[in-house]
């Protein structure tokens, strides 16, 4: 059946209440500790480090933790999710469980989190495409960061579906305005005001989720 309706869901601050990119960053470094990795947990404080003093950008700082990150494998990733899962925030879950099961529908979640842990999110999180930072099938996928336009542009190149029109998203985040300004419906999660405010202006409805 074809896909006749696209729910996209961003992952940090509306699936999880959290910046899962934070905490992927204690979970790397307890990980090595408990397990002796000691090279890999000397990278990790070098990468901390480097970026702590404004020698590194955020976007590299995400490479060189995304590169970290793909040393582990999906057993140990699974460990990382049942870190997250206590910061679940049940009713976007819900949200993203009933489009899922609904047969006309294609669930996509849609985030800026690397890829070497984004990978196996669908499998916690039902969904039928996850797109993020680093992943191989994105265009230019670690020239740039997952977010705004760039996310707009790998949901499409994803899905084949040129002009994109999506049919709901669920965001915390103004980064994801131009998905929203595809989008039929749009729920916002315990947004900040400026995101309200930036819908308004373009006359764009939506409800909110607090």
């Amino acid at each position: 059946m074809p896909i006749q309706k696209i729910d996209a869901f961003d992952f940090d601050g509306t699936l999880v209440s959290i910046n899962s990119f934070h905490l992927f960053l204690i979970f790397l470094g307890v990980h090595s500790i408990v397990h002796f990795r000691f090279i890999v947990l000397s990278k990790l404080l070098m990468a901390i480090f480097a970026r702590l003093s404004k020698k590194t950008s955020h976007l590299d700082f995400k490479r060189q933790i995304h590169s970290i990150g793909l040393l582990l494998t999906e057993d140990q990733i699974r460990i990382f999710f049942k870190w997250l899962s206590p910061f679940r925030r049940d009713c976007v879950f819900d949200a993203l469980k009933r489009s899922n099961e609904d047969p006309e529908s294609c669930t996509v979640i849609a985030s800026a989190a690397p890829y070497a842990y984004m990978k196996y999110a669908k499998f916690y999180f039902a969904a039928d495409f996850v797109i993020s930072f680093g992943d191989p099938r994105n265009l230019n996928p670690l020239l740039f960061d997952n977010t705004g336009e760039r996310k707009l542009i790998n949901i499409a190149a994803r899905l084949t579906t040129n002009p994109l029109r999506l049919n709901r998203v669920y965001t915390d985040h103004i980064d994801d305005l131009p998905l929203t300004l595809v989008a039929e419906e749009v729920v916002l999660v315990r947004p900040k005001s400026e995101f309200p405010e930036a819908l308004a202006a373009r006359s764009v409805k939506f409800r909110v989720i607090q």
